[in-house]
This record gives structure tokens, C-alpha cells and sequence, in this order.
């Protein structure tokens, strides 16, 4: 964001944001003063959008940090990402699969030759 709204440092004070951000974008109000509330909308739209790279709030809701300080492994699949659960899940139907073909022994070379009901040759 600094360099986007051209600011001269990183800053963590929304008072110096704001401002800035209302020139850059010329949110103004009536008697020129800046627009502060539809500065901090376009700041957050394109927060949301990734347009600041690619970045991840934390829960700091109480329970979460509860749970993130006591390293409490109980919640493990609720702190996983929709891709993490995706993947776990996927996972598992492969290996029922491999399993299944194991069993009847597909991947051995010592399974089923050719489709049931179809002549071979």
C-alpha cells in the first residue's frame, strides 16, 4: 500500500492513511474535506480483493486465542483451510481406491484380464 498511495513509510496510524488515501482516489466531501468513510470502504474492498498482496487475519476472537496459545490439538480440523480439509479428503478416497484395486489385484499385474462379458482376441 505504500507504494500504491505513495506514502513516504509504512504506517499503523489510520489518521495518515485515510487522508492519503482520499487524495489519491479524490474522495472528497462537500467544503473539499476529505472523505475519510468512503476512503476506509476502498481501503477495505481492496484489502478483500488481494490487491495488497495476499495476506490472512488471524482469530483473535477470545476462544481462538485461547486456542492458539495453549496449542490445543482438539481443534486441529476446525484451524485447517477449506484446501487443507479438500485435500485430507481427497487423500482418503485415493487410498480406498489403491485398496480396493490391491485387493482385487489391478496394480499387481495378477488381477482381472480383460472386461467381464467381452471376448477377447
Amino acid at each position: 500500500y505504500v507504494e500504491k498511495f505513495k506514502l513516504s513509510h509504512p504506517t499503523d496510524s489510520i489518521e495518515v492513511l485515510l487522508p492519503e488515501i482520499s487524495k489519491r482516489i479524490g474522495a472528497l466531501q462537500k467544503h473539499g474535506e476529505y472523505d475519510l468513510n468512503k476512503s476506509a470502504q476502498f481501503f477495505i474492498k481492496q484489502y478483500r480483493n488481494g490487491k495488497y498482496g495476499r495476506y490472512t487475519l488471524d482469530d483473535v476472537s477470545p476462544e481462538g486465542l485461547k486456542a492458539y496459545f495453549t496449542n490445543d490439538d482438539s481443534d486441529k480440523d476446525t484451524l485447517m483451510s477449506k484446501n487443507q480439509i479438500k485435500k485430507l479428503k481427497w487423500e482418503k478416497v485415493t487410498e480406498k481406491r489403491l485398496n480396493r484395486w490391491k485387493k482385487h489385484g489391478y496394480l499387481t499385474g495378477k488381477g482381472k484380464q480383460g472386461v467381464q462379458g467381452c471376448k477377447k482376441g
